[in-house]
């Protein structure tokens, strides 16, 4: 299978406690494949982390966007 440009491709090795979980969820889920269920956890995992760093780089400004260097004001 040819990848396109942007495309990864990865192997993940689960323990079973995950495979299990996986295997739980799959079941609620009618129209996702598993491999569509682990990419938007990881998708999900890695904006936890994004956000993570973004407020421990400026922490007098937790709305700091690292993207345009500014605070984003929610009012």
């Amino acid at each position: 299978m040819k990848m396109k440009k942007g495309e990864y491709k990865t192997t993940i090795r689960l323990d079973q406690k995950m495979k299990e979980q996986l295997d739980d969820v799959f079941s609620y889920s009618h129209h996702h494949t598993k491999s569509d269920l682990i990419r938007h956890a990881l998708f999900i995992g890695l904006s936890q982390i994004r956000t993570k760093l973004r407020c421990d780089c400026d922490f007098d400004k937790p709305d700091f966007n690292p993207t345009t260097k500014t605070t984003e004001d929610k009012s």
